[in-house]
């Protein structure tokens, strides 16, 4: 799947640090920021 900029970010599900899910629709009419940090805090 790929996201370009101007399109709808499709509905998802992530689990977050809270041991919970947070799904997109939870944020409608919100500014929202997902980053990925990948190997962060790893040797890698």
């Amino acid at each position: 799947m790929v996201i370009t900029s101007g399109n709808k970010c499709p509905e998802f599900e992530i689990a977050h640090h809270l041991d919970s899910v947070a799904k997109l629709s939870d944020y409608k009419n919100k500014v929202l920021i997902i980053a990925f940090h990948p190997f962060s805090f790893t040797g890698g």
